[in-house]
């Protein structure tokens, strides 16, 4: 579905065929998934657990907001273990 360019990876991934269809992207947030996030049919979704990495090494530099961040991260993630122990489907969680 992708195709790598080496020489300007701000240019990477093409899609190297036609999307008819909604799709949504899990990114890491690597820059170059930037240009699927520009049309429509495609919404990036976020990485949390590398979201959380960053906040992890802002405990150094701003303990109290850092701290406040990665406890809204682990409500996130103890919402998604309740959500999975139920046996909640994707949908139903929405």
């Amino acid at each position: 579905m992708f195709e790598e360019n080496a020489e300007d990876q701000a240019e990477v991934p093409a899609l190297t065929q036609p999307i008819h269809y909604e799709r949504v992207v899990p990114t890491d947030g690597y820059v170059a998934y930037n240009n699927l996030g520009k049309r429509d049919e495609i919404t990036l979704l976020a990485c949390m657990a590398h979201a959380r990495r960053y906040f992890e090494k802002a405990l150094d530099h701003d303990q109290k907001r850092a701290e406040y961040a990665l406890s809204m991260i682990q409500s996130l993630y103890a919402i998604e273990r309740e959500a999975k122990a139920a046996a909640i489907t994707h949908p139903e969680r929405e």
